[in-house]
């Protein structure tokens, strides 16, 4: 995050708890805090926020950066305003009841903000599922693979090696990385390329390293970060490769370059013929970055999976409701990640290991990282799910 958005939050951190405070608590000693003050000073806080948003928009703030201020206020100046009153109430000031319960349940932003930023992001796990392949394709033994998806880091910690050292321990049939390695400034990538590139060189499989280029991957610098590995790069291209008793042909999607979703370019080149291509007992695999591509194939077509990541699984979800924001136009249910079935098609969306970063507040809330292993394995025809 640029140096100036750092000290922009901060101090509208600082201005939002002063003004908080000064709406609430403002006035003489024995004049109640009641619901009509608490409005007041929601509508105020609402004022500086917008402002914020307005001042530093042109600068380019993102919509990311409106929910970090959103994550600010709801995690620094909502709870520094409700100690802030209910100290107040300690010290002999009338607070209405209403109001001491929502200072009260303002306090519980502290607890879950604790473990959105400094828990659940670190809390790595592995991911694994069965995928049914239908008993017509050649070969009778299982295919592993393992999914390293959103790295989406500046730098290689304990977190990212942990997720390499993951991967290399599952010693799967194949590796695929669709998309989104490297997220920093570009007068860092050089500074940072050897860690990435070490951590590449780690990765060995019997069916080849398979990436794709994500959307915060700099296209030019990619192949300097695969440099000395196995990785082979993708870029509208198929690779072909046997493991053991089985052809197995990966489509690679590549990134477009585009801002939203909305205006997604589809028509990928030599997609359709991947798809839709005569019979010849191989499994088939289509690698993207963005999940969906899967909507691009024809209903039940001829790929026997999609791997894809770029949602984070929401990075945030609420109990019982699952994440309220996705940035894909797939449903919620399936963007927020694992196996799923689209048009007869089936397709896996990993949660991945990283977190949108820019000016997005650093979080992962009910949604922990993930590397992935699948396993495909043959089913008489007409049992598979």
């Amino acid at each position: 995050m640029k140096p100036l958005f750092v000290l922009a939050f901060c101090a509208v951190a600082l201005a939002g708890v002063a003004l908080a405070l000064f709406t609430l608590l403002r006035g003489p000693r024995e004049r109640p805090v009641d619901a009509r003050r608490l409005g007041l000073c929601v509508w105020r806080v609402f004022e500086l926020q917008l402002l914020a948003i307005l001042g530093l928009w042109p600068l380019g703030l993102h919509v990311f950066g409106v929910m970090n201020l959103a994550w600010i206020v709801g995690t620094v100046v909502a709870p520094a305003a409700g100690l802030g009153v209910l100290l107040a109430f300690a010290r002999g000031r009338p607070v209405t009841r209403p109001t001491r319960v929502v200072a009260v349940l303002s306090l519980l932003a502290v607890p879950l903000a604790v473990d959105a930023q400094f828990v659940c992001p670190d809390d790595l796990r592995t991911e694994q599922a069965t995928v049914a392949l239908d008993a017509s394709r050649s070969g009778v033994e299982p295919l592993r693979i393992a999914v390293l998806a959103d790295l989406q880091c500046t730098s290689i910690g304990d977190h990212e090696r942990e997720a390499f050292d993951r991967i290399v321990a599952m010693q799967p049939d194949l590796v695929l990385v669709p998309g989104d390695i490297y997220q920093g400034p570009t007068e860092r990538f050089e500074q940072e390329l050897p860690a990435f590139q070490e951590q590449f060189r780690r990765l060995h499989a019997p069916g080849g390293v398979w990436v794709v280029p994500g959307n915060t991957d700099y296209q030019d610098g990619l192949l300097r970060l695969l440099e000395g590995s196995d990785a082979r790069l993708l870029r509208d291209r198929i690779g072909r490769v046997r493991v053991r008793d089985r052809e197995v042909a990966i489509f690679g999607a590549d990134e477009r370059p585009h801002e939203l979703e909305e205006v997604w370019r589809s028509g990928t080149p030599g997609l359709l013929d991947f798809a839709e291509a005569p019979e010849d007992g191989s499994v088939r695999i289509l690698l993207a970055h963005r999940p969906r591509i899967v909507d691009e194939l024809p209903p039940q077509s001829r790929v026997d999976l999609v791997v894809s990541g770029h949602t984070h699984g929401g990075q945030v979800a609420l109990p019982f409701l699952g994440p309220p924001l996705v940035l894909s136009p797939l449903p919620r249910q399936i963007a927020a990640g694992g196996l799923h079935e689209r048009a007869g098609n089936r397709v896996y969306i990993s949660r991945g290991v990283g977190m949108e970063r820019m000016n997005a507040p650093r979080i992962r809330f009910l949604v922990p990282p993930e590397v992935s292993l699948l396993t495909l394995a043959d089913v008489p025809l007409g049992d598979a799910p």
